[in-house]
């Protein structure tokens, strides 16, 4: 697709055909893949896939919305352990981390801690950097696997 590269391209490619289900075939690292999971890849393979597993990739995809073979389940399992323990946030950070997980907003929270939304929004922040995720799902998530 001329003007786009790599993960980019997963998303403009949505952005023309939102219902469009994306199978990466690569020869990269399970990083790689990853990422490309997180920009909207519905699957992933290796090259060195047999042509039964694409297949049942590709069928698998088509009928339940996506595929990923069982080495990079674990792969991604290990890599979110490892890079999302809340042992990182500070004794605020963790605060704001438990009351994000158990459903209240920024303003709630600022109410609950008399604290400025922007003072919220911004241990958020740190939340989100230091436990690598992008989401509220992702953070609810991380706190279940912590409990």
């Amino acid at each position: 697709m001329p003007g786009t590269r790599y993960k980019k391209m997963i998303t403009d490619l949505k952005m023309i055909q939102n219902d469009l289900k994306i199978l990466i075939f690569s020869g990269h690292e399970k990083d790689i893949a990853i990422q490309y999971i997180r920009e909207g890849a519905e699957g992933y393979l290796s090259k060195q896939s047999s042509e039964e597993e694409i297949k049942t990739a590709v069928k698998t995809i088509l009928e339940k919305g996506s595929y990923y073979p069982a080495d990079l389940v674990s792969f991604f399992i290990e890599k979110f352990q490892e890079n999302n323990t809340a042992e990182k946030l500070s004794s605020r950070e963790y605060e704001i981390f438990q009351l994000l997980a158990d459903g209240q907003g920024n303003l709630e929270i600022a109410n609950a801690l008399n604290l400025q939304m922007s003072t919220i929004s911004t241990y958020k922040k740190r939340v989100f950097e230091k436990l690598n995720i992008k989401n509220i799902a992702e953070l609810i998530k991380v706190y279940k696997n912590q409990h």
